[in-house]
């Protein structure tokens, strides 16, 4: 199963579309914004806890990973954090997901370095301009 996942991204990579990670435990909203960025031209993955998130971005290295904060067992500010010190990782921008808009996940998503917050209630249009914005080598490197 994983060599036919790395074909499937190779493919899309010769293709020109970038590798899109989403970490999130709730697998309805995994589909929801894969749908939408997959119909938006963006190659996406979907892992639905924080260790195979870690896997999937080490194996793949997305260009840009969506981690939702509040997970099950390992939380996001634990998968960000083991992320930032992988050497493969460490460099990916990662947009954290919250279904709460609290100031203290804000302030602790800044303090560790991330390139952008948005709230699930957001419309997907959303996490696509900020995804878009990543990519865009000529965009600044918070899109917060």
């Amino acid at each position: 199963m994983v060599s036919f996942v790395f074909r499937i991204l190779n493919w899309f990579r010769s293709k020109g579309k970038p590798c899109i990670l989403i970490v999130d435990d709730d697998p309805d909203f995994n589909f929801l914004v894969k749908d939408h960025l997959d119909r938006a031209g963006l190659f996406t993955l979907c892992e639905i806890s924080g260790p195979k998130g870690i896997q999937t971005a080490n194996r793949c290295r997305p260009r840009v990973i969506l981690l939702d904060i509040s997970m099950p067992g390992m939380h996001g500010f634990e998968v960000l954090k083991e992320l930032k010190k992988a050497p493969v990782t460490k460099a990916i921008p990662v947009v954290m997901l919250t279904s709460r808009d609290d100031e203290e996940s804000k302030v602790r998503s800044e303090h560790l370095h991330v390139a952008g917050f948005v709230t699930k209630s957001a419309d997907f249009k959303v996490f696509e301009t900020k995804v878009r914005a990543l990519l865009d080598p000529r965009s600044p490197v918070s899109v917060s």
